[in-house]
Parts: C-alpha cells; sequence; structure tokens
C-alpha cells in the first residue's frame, strides 16, 4: 500500500477506480460524480478511508440533505440532494465502503457496521412517523 494525500493506493490505482471498474458506463459516470463529491469532503474534514466511521458516514449524508438528529458542522451542499439522488449517494458510499474494507482489509469496525445496517435516507423518516399506524409485528392497525 502506498498512502497518497491520506488515501490508500495499491499497485498505482486508487481503490475508487477499482471500485467504479465494475460498473458499466453510465453506473461510473454517476457513481463517480457521488464518489468525486464524498471523497472532497473528506479531505476537507481531515477524514481518511481507513479510519472513517459509520457516524461520519451518517454525518456527511446529512449535510447532503438526509434529515439527522445531531451535530452537523457547515453545511456541505448550497442545496440539500434530491431523494432519489440521496439513494444513490447512500448506495454508491456504502458500496465504496464495502469494496474497500473488503479488497484492502482494512477499517473491520466500518465493514461490520454496514454490513448490518444502511444508510438513512428521508424515507426512513417517514417510516419512522407512521410507526404508531403499525403493531408490534410490523402489520397494519385496522
Amino acid at each position: 500500500f502506498l498512502c497518497r494525500a491520506g488515501r490508500l493506493v495499491r499497485g498505482g490505482a486508487s481503490p475508487a477506480e477499482g471500485f467504479l471498474a465494475g460498473f458499466g458506463e453510465g453506473t461510473q459516470r454517476t457513481y463517480a460524480y457521488h464518489l468525486v463529491d464524498h471523497l472532497r469532503w473528506l479531505a476537507a474534514y481531515g477524514y481518511r478511508e481507513d479510519t472513517v466511521g459509520i457516524g461520519d458516514l451518517r454525518r456527511y449524508m446529512a449535510l447532503c440533505g438526509v434529515e439527522f438528529t445531531g451535530p452537523l458542522g457547515t453545511p456541505w451542499r448550497a442545496t440539500p440532494l434530491s431523494e432519489s439522488a440521496q439513494q444513490v449517494r447512500a448506495a454508491c458510499v456504502k458500496g465504496y465502503y464495502l469494496d474497500l474494507t473488503t479488497r484492502e482489509g482494512v477499517n473491520e469496525p466500518l465493514r461490520a457496521a454496514l454490513s448490518a445496517r444502511r444508510l438513512v435516507n428521508g424515507k426512513d423518516r417517514d417510516r419512522s412517523m407512521l410507526g404508531h399506524l403499525t403493531t408490534g409485528d410490523g402489520s397494519a392497525r385496522s
């Protein structure tokens, strides 16, 4: 491994390039847009891919427009992402870190956390607000 600007690099290719290589052209372009934004955020806040935690990723998603209870920091985007863009970004970031942590063998706590849960999006808030309409087993009340 080489460490270049706080990022792990193996064999001259960045982890991001390795992750994106597995997708078709259209998905690569979309995911690259989201991944570049995320990697810029990492650099701006002094985080590293091999040490970032699930709480950091939740804060990042909140700064992109997902509702979040807790300290956020400086807004990252001038306008929040749409619901569908938030879903794509969450899938991209999660996929990237699952790939990175597995391929490079780093940040086991993050891999475990991402394997056990998904990153939040706006629909989660809506579902929790409707929780009073369901019974304990998840079925709807009459």
